[in-house]
């Protein structure tokens, strides 16, 4: 049965996920899509949990990489075009000098034109990284001396050389440093043996006033299944080595000042555990599968999955228990496992709800193969699918924009709309 044209748009796309369109149905593929109601509900159950406890947050910007989510994070009061009163956040952490860059061009222009007005003053970002060579340091000088007045900007480091290095190629840039602290990842840090401490203290007294604080992060425990476990392993490593290195530093007079650290999967133990007194969720913001395995710890909040793949339906010809999709391995990233098709019928899949009876494999680099198990009725030809990624935060570095939608007026997406499309300008390799 042939189906009716749709009019060609002659106006040229703002975005690469073609012209702009009336209904969330409508919305091409493959393409990412972020209810922005949800992300609300996410950062206020956050905001909530920080100001029970004191704990001060520095949500990631490596999830999404966006300034216009981003902005939304630090806002600590509505506006007249938002009145969503904000995520409240403390500061915001970047991983590498390229989100660095985007973020920081985003603080100096304004944040553009989706908010028109900002409310969270001088912007306090931490690279939760090293900066080493000539080269990038010289590249992180030009992007801290261009943020300088509406951003103060933190570094990692572990080395007395690298910062030697960096006092004496930025001798006139403020910047700040975190002392970073191998609490048992083993990617990066000084291990606090009793032998070390002296050389932790050693790079704090070299820091002098640009001293921030420490370090004290451990990304491998953060997807550890169990609850039990993973307070276990979180206590005798992340928590003991922040613990152990703050009361050296206290016994020889320094004050450790900020201690920071802890994801979305161990923050609250972290923050419950009276060390830490700030942490870095990030994940908590959009959702992936690999945490929603996650049994999270009892009374930490409860956050909804926020983001989908949206893929389309373009061969259903191969075989009777199969459909071609639009998203192959340019728009899924595979590493940590496959995405879950969602429910369609239950918000239009907009949900976390995962339909058991689907599978996604890779059909190469612009196809992925859903197979229906059971005898399932399939999606005919050019309807929309949604998943849900597995890792988010590399995902998301697969697309340059966001489609944005907002439910409607009972919370469904039948009757949502589509905010607009927002730039993710933070991707990239991450030079």
């Amino acid at each position: 049965m042939a189906t009716s044209a749709i009019p060609y748009n002659p106006i040229p796309s703002p975005t690469p996920v073609g012209p702009l369109v009336d209904t969330i149905k409508e919305i091409d593929t493959p393409s990412l899509v972020v209810n922005l109601d949800a992300v609300k509900r996410n950062l206020t159950k956050l905001r909530s949990w920080s100001t029970s406890t004191s704990v001060r947050i520095r949500p990631h910007y490596k999830t999404h990489k966006c300034p216009d989510l981003a902005e939304l994070t630090l806002r600590k009061f509505p506006t007249k075009t938002c009145p969503f009163p904000g995520g409240g956040a403390d500061g915001i952490c970047v991983q590498t000098l390229d989100e660095l860059s985007s973020l920081t061009s985003a603080i100096t222009s304004g944040w553009g034109t989706t908010w028109t007005s900002s409310n969270h003053g001088i912007v306090d970002v931490l690279l939760t990284n090293s900066v080493v060579g000539v080269r990038k340091i010289s590249r992180f000088r030009s992007i801290i001396e261009a943020c300088k007045g509406k951003a103060n900007v933190s570094l990692l480091c572990d080395d007395i050389d690298n910062l030697r290095n960096l006092n004496e190629l930025l001798p006139h840039s403020s910047f700040g440093v975190f002392v970073e602290v191998n609490v048992g990842q083993n990617r990066g840090g000084i291990t606090p043996t009793p032998s070390n401490l002296p050389n932790i203290l050693e790079l704090v007294k070299e820091a002098g006033s640009s001293y921030r604080g420490l370090h004290c992060y451990h990304g491998l425990l953060q997807h550890v299944n169990n609850s039990s476990d993973r307070v276990s392993q979180v206590m005798s490593t992340s928590v003991k080595s922040a613990r152990e290195v703050k009361a050296y530093l206290t016994s020889n007079g320094v004050d450790p000042g900020v201690i920071t650290g802890g994801g979305t999967g161990t923050y609250f133990i972290e923050g419950s555990a009276n060390v830490h007194t700030e942490v870095q969720p990030g994940s908590f913001l959009l959702g992936d599968t690999e945490y929603g395995d996650v049994e999270m710890s009892k009374g930490a909040p409860e956050f909804e999955h926020a983001c989908w793949i949206n893929t389309g339906v373009c061969s259903v010809a191969s075989t009777s228990s199969c459909v071609v999709v639009d998203a192959g391995s340019k728009a899924v990233d595979l590493v940590a496992g496959k995405p879950s098709v969602t429910d369609k019928g239950d918000r239009m899949g907009f949900t976390g709800k995962r339909d058991e009876e689907v599978r996604y494999s890779s059909g190469g680099d612009d196809h992925g193969v859903l197979t229906f198990e059971g005898g399932r009725d399939r999606p005919g030809m050019g309807e929309s699918v949604r998943m849900v990624p597995r890792h988010i935060d590399p995902n998301v570095n697969l697309f340059d924009w966001i489609v944005v939608v907002e439910e409607g007026e009972k919370g469904e997406m039948e009757d949502g709309s589509i905010k607009g499309t927002w730039r993710i300008t933070g991707r990239g390799v991450g030079c």
